[in-house]
């Protein structure tokens, strides 16, 4: 997992970049070895590794349609079914094999180790690092020390910790290092996992009723957000509300005109967009709900939000900690942070079924205080 964390940044960079996986792939071998010889009786996170498999044959029949009707084909489509599968097949067998203490363990080291990747990657000096961080600014979400190759690892590890807090060092560290990497809705997302299980208790199940409700308004989030940025609506935004939508999303709604507006574009699946943007202009859409309608088309999104919620709905931790992950690929992109997806099934997979023994309201903690003495 060290060579995870020091190739985070190199997405596209050959073999520096196919490091990770090689080593995801030899990881996976070694827990599924292990998973075979030593099996438990209760078999754990079975669950959810169905969900994150249907998601990935949904989206590959859908794309097969499309490369059949194209006769195109990018492999980027396999590549993004393999950022899906991979996190969750490998913390199917993880979780199967190792103990609680020692996931506790291994994942305060991964929080040490990512935190010197960080810094090893501003290339900036202790001085550099102070003064970058009495720059910071909030009202303007301006930092020199913002990280997107490591927000996600950030916010996996304090999602962890925030849950499980003996660990003060841990929760203080994780904490400081969402802040660092300054993407501004895990910084409230993590804000509300820090205060909010405090006054309510978070480890209850989660209404049918209220995930239903959730699933349509995260959907319809997602499309509403797709429709603003077109062209009509975000002129109309500007001449009406002076709404600056391109700086909002920071160059992303420009981004999404170039693809959205180009009759060149032929979509062929999952990756499509991605192959496109990235050989015709060098970067890529960065978001991937967009990405999604264009490619595997809104049912595609739907039927990918509706099995994550799912995933979720065990207790309100987790519920809060998806639809977080969800907003998240709205505005931005996730789907290829394979290591951090793979931390977020792992907090998620030992929330429900190594150690359901987190966080407490302080009320509930007061009782069990009054009851023990």
């Amino acid at each position: 997992m060290t060579v995870q964390v020091f190739t985070a940044q190199y997405e596209d960079a050959g073999f520096i970049s196919q490091m990770k996986y090689l080593f995801c792939l030899f990881g996976i071998f070694l827990s599924a070895g292990s998973f075979f010889l030593f099996k438990r009786h209760n078999i754990v996170f079975s669950y959810e590794l169905r969900k994150v498999l249907q998601i990935v044959i949904v989206f590959g029949i859908i794309s097969l349609y499309f490369i059949v009707s194209t006769s195109q084909f990018t492999s980027r489509t396999l590549y993004e079914l393999f950022f899906l599968a991979i996190p969750a097949i490998y913390t199917f067998f993880l979780l199967n094999v190792v103990e609680f203490k020692d996931l506790n363990h291994v994942m305060f080291i991964l929080l040490c180790i990512s935190l010197v990747g960080y810094f090893f990657s501003l290339h900036m000096s202790a001085t550099e690092i102070l003064s970058a961080i009495s720059s910071i600014n909030f009202t303007d979400s301006f930092s020199l020390l913002e990280s997107s190759s490591f927000a996600g690892i950030s916010m996996s590890l304090v999602l962890y910790y925030l849950f499980y807090r003996n660990n003060k060092v841990g929760v203080a560290l994780s904490l400081l290092f969402v802040m660092f990497t300054f993407k501004r809705l895990a910084v409230v997302t993590a804000l509300i996992l820090f205060f909010v299980p405090l006054i309510v208790d978070c480890t209850k199940p989660v209404n049918r009723h209220i995930v239903c409700l959730t699933k349509i308004l995260l959907f319809l989030s997602a499309v509403l957000y797709f429709i603003t940025m077109t062209p009509e609506m975000s002129s109309y935004l500007f001449s009406h509300f002076n709404f600056d939508l391109n700086q909002f999303t920071m160059s992303r709604s420009d981004r999404f005109l170039l693809i959205y507006q180009n009759p060149n574009f032929i979509n062929d699946g999952l990756g499509s967009v991605y192959t496109y943007m990235m050989n015709h202009f060098g970067f890529s859409l960065e978001m991937d709900a967009a990405s999604f309608i264009l490619e595997v088309t809104p049912v595609g999104l739907a039927f990918f939000i509706n099995n994550l919620i799912d995933i979720s709905k065990r207790n309100w931790y987790e519920f809060v900690v998806m639809i977080y992950l969800i907003l998240n690929m709205i505005t931005s992109h996730s789907i290829a942070s394979m290591f951090a997806w793979l931390l977020t099934y792992l907090a998620i997979g030992s929330i429900s079924y190594l150690n359901s023994n987190g966080v407490q309201p302080l009320r509930l903690r007061a009782n069990d205080e009054v009851t023990g003495a």
